[in-house]
């Protein structure tokens, strides 16, 4: 799409993930038996020693459309490790048809896998936790990919788009750069942010994750009980 594209948003146009996943203890409890790393950061003052060219010059295949992908096939939630693995297998022929198959850029792209990583969990782990509490809530590849909505969620008082991010620069520099990216609006959804402040929120394993203070923020812009 060239121009920006005003739909109006109907539920059955975009199937739900979160309704081919197992509950939210059983996805919580697979987190507390995994080892996460919190992936290394970008260096000023030395770019090269973490990210090279490729992370901030080249848009590289999505990760989303990885993680769904995996869990689709394995029918499981996979670790850090696997997840990179598993996103770099699948886009090969793309990085070697774009000349960035060398090791140091691979070393790259697992950096960008592994920050990319626990942001995608949290979002698909908020969406089964949103619906552990009655919550009517969608994530969907499409909204995501082509509207930057995260979550879904349909309430009493209309369609929610909810757009979840971290409270840090890096974060917000790339929340800033989204919002002139994408092409897909609704007329009948309101859009809000939901932050989360890593410092402050329930971890498993050093995953910072949307829980309860999260939701009690919802609640009080989103009438989203579905009863």
């Amino acid at each position: 799409m060239n121009m920006e594209e005003i739909k109006i948003f109907r539920e059955e146009d975009y199937p739900n993930f979160l309704d081919r996943l197992p509950d939210y203890g059983v996805i919580r409890k697979k987190l507390e038996d995994m080892r996460y790393i919190a992936p290394k950061r970008y260096n000023e003052n030395n770019p090269y020693e973490y990210d090279i060219e490729v992370v901030f010059n080249l848009r590289i295949p999505r990760f989303n459309k990885a993680l769904i992908s995996y869990i689709e096939k394995y029918n499981n939630i996979p670790s850090e490790e696997e997840f990179c693995e598993y996103y770099y297998n699948k886009n090969r022929e793309f990085f070697f048809n774009n000349n960035i198959d060398d090791d140091n850029h691979k070393v790259a792209i697992y950096n960008r896998c592994m920050r990319a990583y626990p942001s995608l969990l949290r979002d698909i782990l908020f969406g089964k936790y949103l619906q552990s509490k009655g919550v009517k809530v969608i994530h969907n590849e499409i909204l995501d990919s082509s509207a930057e909505i995260d979550l879904m969620v349909m309430g009493n008082n209309g369609n929610w788009g909810v757009h979840l991010f971290t409270n840090t620069r890096r974060a917000n520099n790339h929340r800033n750069a989204k919002n002139y990216r994408y092409q897909l609006k609704f007329n009948n959804v309101n859009e809000i942010d939901l932050e989360i402040e890593l410092s402050e929120c329930n971890k498993v394993n050093n995953l910072g994750l949307y829980e309860d203070r999260e939701f009690e923020k919802l609640k009080k812009i989103v009438k989203c009980y579905s009863y």
